[in-house]
């Protein structure tokens, strides 16, 4: 779903994107997967980014940037 979000944004279809995107964002926090959501939490900013909406892109884009920050890396 993240894909074809990000290609619908791409094709001029960022609402339908949106929409497929928090479809991924909800499939991955259900999998218990915060790096893929982190990462579909981002392509959401951008479609919000494509619509002209900054200030939801910002905050959206704070989200992700605050969990890859909690996610454990290997150093």
């Amino acid at each position: 779903y993240q894909l074809v979000g990000a290609i619908l944004g791409e094709m001029g279809m960022a609402g339908i994107g949106r929409e497929r995107v928090e479809e991924a964002i909800r499939i991955y926090e259900e999998l218990g997967n915060p790096h893929s959501r982190a990462g579909a939490l981002r392509t959401l900013g951008d479609l919000y980014i494509k619509q002209g909406n900054r200030e939801k892109a910002r905050a959206i884009y704070e989200e992700s940037l605050a969990m890859w920050q909690s996610i454990p890396h290997p150093e």
